[in-house]
């Protein structure tokens, strides 16, 4: 019997923010998901009565929630990075292997995007027209903020996000057009952002979906939106750049199209099911071409009959297989050590301290906006950050809580390393390690129990400001063994 307790999260970088690629990096986690919620604005006039709202109207729509996953130094930097903004990737491999990389996350101004993919139910199940699993998927997702605590045993990494949209499923709101095969390319020229093809009777029209292969220069190759069909034996699609001069032709194949009533969260490469619910009629295809301003979708291979408005045809994702390229590595509070004194750089190489219930929060402060095309945020931006950290200290005696108490410049270091070796081949022996290094950590508040038995004991409270001199209030460093693509 098939498990119905499944599920993925999957995980990509946006090249532009709200722009949903297909999530393809799979994390380890254990709660949580982004959530669709939509505002109701009640127009409540006097009629027969005033129970509640009487013409009720659609208003904002906002996504977003929480996630909490496993702090492995090899997957916490898919939300590390987004947190902060800015990345910077090292090769600090002794050996010429490339296999150890240090990766150092500081703050930005404006902070890039992720498409989050999550698949839940018995994803293998393909009866009940598909019905027995859901897949979601989040796009424009922005890091509000993490939490990094080790009140237990295992270091807890949670993380808040908004979207700027959620996809579940589209509606089919036009009847398919259907596929047609493959014919030759044989010339093409290319003036002012417009490619103008030969080819034999392309039975191609305006705003027809098409995908060209095998040009030289490749530079033509593409899905595109027809333009414009000067003839039966030619068609223009806009290229920005000149792919150079014609050398030897291809081919173009006319996708299969719907209109939908939303096509956003979806991406090229995306498997999705067409469902028509009546018949039922399911139909597995891959995604080649998004055009969410037409909301038109071009698909490869549907082999299938008209699948039909009236009959409430659909499209959803299909879930994905997920894959792991590496062991986890769970992070305890045993594997963290917290270091203090007077400036940063002498708290790198200070005495660990021991302090227990600790916890470090970051925060974003992110604000959506709302303009007057769209329900959902037009724009999510981010404000002041802020970072405070959290634990309580057991002094030995006055004088080191009165010590810890000094109001001075201090600067603070939270190092959480399993000791396991990234490259077995590498002489630096490298550890598997994050560290969260406070430019200016100040003691901004305490509590003192009365209790006769936690005499020296503080519930303290440490504000990371922006320092001037190191140009940086906080930041992360993470080694593990991804090179820059990682991201």
């Amino acid at each position: 019997m098939a498990s119905t307790r499944k599920g993925y999260l999957a995980v990509k970088s946006e090249t532009t923010v709200a722009t949903a690629v297909k999530p393809t990096n799979f994390i380890r986690y254990k709660e949580g998901d982004i959530m669709f919620k939509q505002e109701v604005l009640a127009n409540d006039p006097v009629q027969n009565n005033r129970w509640l709202a009487i013409s009720p109207v659609a208003g904002k729509v906002t996504a977003g929630g929480k996630l909490k996953i496993d702090l492995d130094p090899t997957e916490a930097p898919w939300f590390l990075f987004p947190a902060l903004g800015t990345k910077q990737s090292t090769d600090i491999s002794s050996l010429v292997d490339s296999s150890v990389f240090k990766h150092t996350l500081t703050l930005a101004d404006s902070l890039p995007a992720l498409s989050i993919e999550t698949g839940k139910g018995n994803l293998t199940d393909t009866t009940n027209n598909r019905q027995n699993y859901t897949v979601e998927r989040a796009f424009g997702c922005l890091v509000d903020g993490f939490t990094l605590a080790a009140s237990k045993d295992i270091v807890d990494f949670s993380v808040d996000m908004k979207a700027h949209g959620l996809f579940q499923r589209a509606k089919v709101i036009t009847d398919e057009d259907i596929e047609v095969a493959g014919t030759s390319v044989s010339g093409v020229t290319w003036a002012g952002g417009v490619a103008t093809f030969s080819s034999t009777t392309h039975l191609l029209a305006i705003n027809d979906l098409v995908v060209i292969t095998g040009m030289t220069p490749s530079g033509y190759n593409g899905a595109y939106r027809v333009a414009t069909v000067p003839t039966g034996g030619s068609f223009t699609v806009p290229i920005a750049s000149n792919p150079g001069a014609f050398s030897a032709g291809g081919t173009v194949t006319k996708q299969s199209q719907f209109g939908c009533d939303t096509v956003e969260g979806l991406a090229v490469g995306d498997v999705v099911s067409l469902v028509e619910l009546t018949t039922p009629t399911v139909e597995q295809a891959t995604i080649t071409v998004v055009d969410t301003i037409g909301k038109q979708v071009g698909f490869a291979a549907i082999t299938s009959a008209l699948f039909t408005v009236a009959n409430g045809a659909k499209i959803e994702l299909v879930p994905q297989t997920p894959s792991y390229t590496v062991a986890p590595r769970v992070l305890t509070r045993t594997h963290c050590t917290f270091r203090f004194s007077d400036t940063l750089a002498n708290a790198l190489t200070a005495a660990s301290e021991n302090v227990e219930n600790w916890e470090f929060s970051y925060s974003n402060g992110l604000e959506e906006r709302f303009g007057s095309l769209r329900a959902s945020p037009s724009v999510i931006a981010a404000k002041g950050a802020k970072a405070t950290l959290k634990f309580t200290k057991y002094f030995e005696n006055v004088t080191d809580r009165d010590r810890f108490r000094d109001q001075t410049k201090r600067g603070g270091v939270l190092t959480i390393s399993n000791n396991e070796i990234v490259s077995a081949t590498d002489t630096n022996q490298a550890k598997y390690t994050i560290t969260v290094k406070m430019n200016n950590a100040i003691f901004t508040s305490h509590e003192m129990p009365t209790g006769t038995d936690a005499l020296y004991a503080e519930a303290v409270e440490i504000t990371c400001f922006y320092d001037i001199t190191d140009g940086a209030a906080m930041s992360v460093e993470v080694i593990n063994q991804k090179n820059a693509s990682f991201y």
